[in-house]
């Protein structure tokens, strides 16, 4: 947060584990894991994590969609997609948090 001004907006996106693509690789293969990244966030813990580890001010929290198995390669489905992370969060694909910094 030092590079950003005060009063300044950070967006913040980390990949949610708890998608069900990641479920569903996790039950064909032993031992997976995601190449790109380091770690992972359930929505619970990077709210956690961002609000009383970090006691950031959190704007906001959102997410994007839902990635729903074997239908991912049809962009039909993508509203579907985004609709079902508007209900189940907990699920989307990214983990989004718009942040501000303190000050005028």
């Amino acid at each position: 947060m030092g590079l950003l001004s005060p009063g300044g907006i950070l967006v913040l996106a980390v990949p949610n584990p708890l998608r069900p693509t990641v479920i569903w690789r996790s039950i064909l293969r032993q031992n997976y894991a995601n190449r790109g990244h380091v770690c992972a966030w359930d929505r619970s813990h990077w709210m956690n994590f961002l609000e009383n580890i970090l006691q950031l001010n959190v704007l906001c929290y959102s997410q994007d969609y839902v990635p729903v198995p074997f239908l991912r390669k049809f962009s039909l489905f993508r509203p579907l997609e985004e609709l079902i992370a508007q209900i189940l969060p907990w699920f989307a694909y990214s983990n989004i948090a718009v942040i501000q910094k303190p000050g005028s």
